[in-house]
């Protein structure tokens, strides 16, 4: 099995375990609409969101390549990638972190929908694809999916932003 398979599978693991701890959050009269499980709940959801995709990505990425292919253009081990390799791995890492923070900075102010499709569309662009109208169709309708699996179905409210305020409903 591919790494990134088994790492998505890791973190589905995760997101399990901060979902159940979530649910011995205490419940308060004062919690308002979103209790305190909310956050980490909404946290624990896209975790396991992402990670299916990380696990589905890396199978159809299999599918794809001859495994003769992957080992040869694969190092055996990281040193064998040279220092250069790991720092570009690290700089990555880091660059996909920042996206996450700015994500989590602008949630409350944009709103869960219009901060998601700005992080599908930053995750993308980052990762190496080109801006096009089918990935704008694929961020906007993640969102979309990610909000309604939030909202409808676990019934987890989700930061709205300044948009109720713009058309009087706020």
């Amino acid at each position: 099995m591919a790494r990134d398979a088994v790492v998505g599978l890791l973190l589905i693991g995760l997101a399990i375990t901060v979902w159940l701890g979530a649910e011995g959050l205490p419940k308060s009269p004062l919690g308002g609409q979103i209790g305190a499980d909310g956050f980490p709940k909404l946290l624990a959801g896209s975790l396991g969101v992402l990670a299916a995709f990380l696990i589905a990505q890396s199978l159809l990425a299999a599918r794809r390549r001859p495994a003769r292919a992957d080992r040869d253009s694969v190092p055996s081990s990281p040193e064998a990638g040279g220092a250069a390799d790991r720092w570009h791995q690290h700089r990555r890492a880091a660059g996909m972190l920042a996206i996450g923070i700015v994500y989590l900075a602008v949630i409350s102010t944009l709103g869960f929908v219009l901060s998601t499709v700005l992080l599908l569309l930053a995750v993308a662009i980052y990762s190496g694809r080109a801006l096009s109208v089918q990935l704008l169709l694929v961020a906007i309708v993640g969102a979309a999916v990610l909000d309604l699996l939030f909202v409808i179905l676990l019934d987890v409210p989700l930061p709205p932003g300044f948009w109720p305020g713009l058309f009087g409903s706020g």
